[in-house]
């Protein structure tokens, strides 16, 4: 596979959402010095930030377009972090848009957006977060194939964690936009949901209280599961609550 296979221009289909991202962000810096002393190729300015010019000219063209005020970001972290892309073994900086559920990446002077349906990629960030690319039937069914972040490894049962941002829209009645009819547009970061990965077929399985969900995804054991969450008081929507669950569902098997 060649490393070019694994990108998709964000032009044209994701042109118009990042005109309106590029608004807010706040940092694209790279800490060339610390990329060195890890023995990495040094970062420039120039190669690893938006063309200035472009990113004015589409930041005013979504102001003109919208007439909106955004609060927040899309994205899960907004600073690139250096990552490694296996099984290519390259090295690209990338950061992950928990709106769209995209992963970017910057090669030379273009962010581009990593080809997801390709799900042999295994995303370890220099920061210990680990992405991968799973297919799960929840949710909305463009997120149905998407980025999870990998929260403990093991060969029977995996645990991921998903993280979700989204928008919601308000009137602007701030002082100098009364008369705009613009509108404010605020990212807000949801609840995190929790899934399972069965001896690594890829597919993500969402971790539910619902009995029916339980007896799906673990039929001859369901029972015992179900009461070790009653009495163990287990919420999962709380991560240490989720591993704990996880470590005893291991020792079932």
């Amino acid at each position: 596979m060649k490393v070019q296979d694994i990108f998709i221009k964000v032009f044209p289909k994701h042109y118009l959402y990042y005109s309106i991202a590029l608004i807010f962000v706040v940092n694209l810096k790279v800490n060339a010095q610390t990329q060195s002393q890890r023995g990495q190729k040094t970062a420039t300015a120039e190669t690893h930030f938006f063309d200035r010019k472009l990113e004015t000219a589409m930041a005013n063209n979504a102001r003109k377009k919208y007439k909106s005020r955004f609060v927040g970001s899309p994205y899960y972290e907004d600073d690139f972090v250096m990552a490694t892309i296996s099984p290519l073994n390259e090295r690209f900086l990338v950061r992950y848009n928990a709106e769209l559920d995209e992963m970017e990446a910057i090669q030379g002077r273009d962010t581009l957006i990593i080809n997801k349906a390709i799900t042999s990629y295994t995303i370890q960030l220099d920061n210990d977060k680990t992405y991968k690319i799973l297919y799960s039937k929840f949710g909305k069914k463009s997120r149905r194939l998407g980025y999870f972040m990998m929260l403990d490894d093991d060969q029977k049962i995996t645990l991921y964690k998903r993280n979700y941002k989204k928008t919601r829209s308000r009137k602007d009645n701030s002082y100098g936009h009364a008369n705009t009819n613009g509108y404010i547009v605020e990212f807000r970061e949801m609840k995190p949901e929790f899934y399972i990965e069965k001896e690594k077929n890829g597919i993500a399985l969402k971790l539910s209280k619902k009995k029916k969900h339980i007896v799906t995804i673990f039929p001859k054991r369901a029972e015992k599961i179900i009461a070790f969450i009653e009495k163990e008081k287990i919420k999962l929507h709380n991560e240490e609550n989720v591993k704990k669950l996880v470590t005893y569902i291991r020792s079932l098997y």
